[in-house]
């Protein structure tokens, strides 16, 4: 999901739900998630368009 946000030009989280073929409310749930990680920034737009922004580049995972 972070990489097709990064990839894609979104207009809102409705937006985003229509290219990924995605149920709008699972979508708005997963980038809740996302965002209180910090790896996701929402922010309002008039009315309420929240627009979904990626935070971060690359992520590394070190299993040891």
């Amino acid at each position: 999901m972070l990489y097709q946000l990064a990839i894609m030009r979104v207009e809102s989280i409705n937006d985003f739900a229509r290219k990924t073929r995605r149920n709008v409310k699972n979508v708005y749930q997963d980038l809740q998630v996302l965002s209180r990680f910090g790896f996701v920034k929402l922010t309002k737009r008039k009315r309420r368009d929240l627009i979904p922004e990626t935070l971060i580049n690359e992520i590394m995972v070190l299993v040891r």
